[in-house]
């Protein structure tokens, strides 16, 4: 007939053992660190806390090896120097949100038409999107899209919210390593009408209050311009968000 019986425990770890073992065997270092880097990003968050010696483990070396064997189908993978070491903190948001080194605009070429965007002026025949855009060069293949965004002969504006805590980038993130925020964006003119282009960009705090504003402003006469030029306004100085 069948029975069972019960297996004793496993004991990864304890005070009076130093070191780490599986039933009272011990398991190398290297070869625990490789195992844990394959589970995934939120469960290392529960293996942090079995112990001290586990914690220091994950922290100091599996978040690395896993970003290491796993990372570079990620954008952050080509964003953050392999060099540079970063807090555990640090890879757990690259594997769960992925946040440096992609664009956090959303429609940014009117792919999705008006979605994600608020219009603060609408004026004459209001806000459009073209596909490819008429009365100027096609859209640059860099911008991996043929649509673009059309204003008309009266005031036109948008504007877009990017939470970057939502996105991925927590206050702690932005005080301790300071991450680069690179705004761009792509504009042109018509051939037959003048038009004045403005961008502005305000780092905002969590209760709104703009840290930081940049502008870019030019005035384009008809038929000039006709080319998309790129705008590119960088900032490093971001700590402080809360």
């Amino acid at each position: 007939m069948g029975g069972w019986s019960a297996k004793p425990p496993i004991n990864m770890s304890s005070e009076a053992e130093v070191g780490y073992f599986i039933r009272g065997i011990p398991l190398p270092e290297e070869v625990l660190i490789i195992l844990l880097s394959n589970v995934d990003h939120k469960t290392l968050l529960n293996c942090r806390q079995v112990c001290k010696l586990w914690r220091e483990l994950v922290d100091g070396s599996v978040w690395k090896e896993k970003f290491r064997r796993e990372g570079r189908s990620y954008h952050s993978f080509r964003a953050v120097a392999s060099s540079r070491k970063l807090p555990w903190y640090a890879y757990y948001w690259i594997f769960h949100k992925d946040p440096f080194g992609r664009n956090l605009i959303k429609n940014g070429c009117g792919q999705n038409k008006l979605l994600d965007w608020t219009f603060r002026s609408n004026g004459g025949n209001k806000w459009d999107v073209e596909s490819p855009p008429l009365g100027c060069e096609p859209v640059p293949s860099e911008v991996g899209a043929d649509s673009c965004f059309v204003t008309s002969y009266q005031l036109c504006s948008k504007q877009q919210l990017v939470d970057l805590t939502v996105e991925g980038v927590p206050p702690q993130i932005m005080d301790e390593l300071k991450p680069c925020i690179t705004v761009s964006e792509w504009y042109a003119g018509r051939f037959d009408c003048s038009c004045v282009y403005e961008m502005q960009i305000k780092l905002l705090n969590s209760h709104r209050s703009p840290l930081e504003e940049f502008q870019q402003q030019e005035s384009m006469h008809a038929g000039e311009n006709t080319e998309w030029r790129k705008v590119n306004i960088l900032t490093t100085t971001v700590a402080h968000l809360r």
